[in-house]
């Protein structure tokens, strides 16, 4: 079960796409190639391939983990044996920072390689294809650039692009629960009448 945290913890794969095998290759200079068959295939991808390259600080761990196995699992698909993975992080955590409020899960390796992209200036689509997410607005939910303690140099590749989604803006209300005269003064400043603004 190490090498699946390991690899959880510098890929922040999810821990159900441990339960089916991740491949593992080594390519050219060194790049490491991490083919990982996607938890969330209802959304039409069924894998996405990170590239690894020898200036990234997992490289050393994940190149000697490639030189001594091609595949990396929970050796099972039986879903308890994702349920113990979550469970083992957790005691480690609990064991490390015993004072701590917030529980250490295996979700924490995602939100922990998302703000070290977002500190790399990663692209919004490389972060969101590392996470294996279908679109940009997904990734804006885990992790934040502040908490971004390291450069990472991670590609991406999936069997269909990312969709770039803007996030809509906050709309403001028309009739807000204002006094009846302040109401109609309000709706002309905002239809563009002329008049007296709110």
């Amino acid at each position: 079960m190490a090498d699946a945290v390991l690899l959880a913890a510098a890929i922040g794969c999810r821990p159900a796409e441990l339960l089916a095998k991740i491949q593992l290759r080594i390519q050219p200079k060194k790049v490491i190639a991490i083919h990982v068959p996607t938890a969330k295939a209802d959304a039409g991808r069924k894998f996405r391939t990170l590239y690894i390259y020898p200036d990234d600080q997992w490289h050393a761990d994940i190149f000697a983990l490639a030189i001594r196995r091609a595949f990396v699992g929970l050796g099972g698909d039986h879903p308890s044996r994702k349920t113990k993975l979550s469970d083992t992080i957790r005691a480690a955590g609990r064991r490390l920072w015993p004072k701590r409020r917030e529980c250490i899960s295996a979700y924490s390796f995602r939100h922990a390689i998302s703000s070290d992209l977002k500190k790399s200036r990663s692209d919004v689509r490389v972060v969101a294809m590392v996470l294996g997410h279908s679109t940009t607005v997904c990734q804006t939910r885990y992790g934040r650039w502040r908490s971004g303690r390291s450069v990472r140099h991670i590609r991406a590749e999936a069997e269909l692009p990312v969709k770039v989604v803007a996030k809509p803006l906050p709309r403001l209300p028309l009739m807000p629960c204002l006094p009846t005269t302040v109401q109609a003064r309000w709706h002309d400043a905002f239809a563009g009448a002329d008049g007296p603004g709110p």
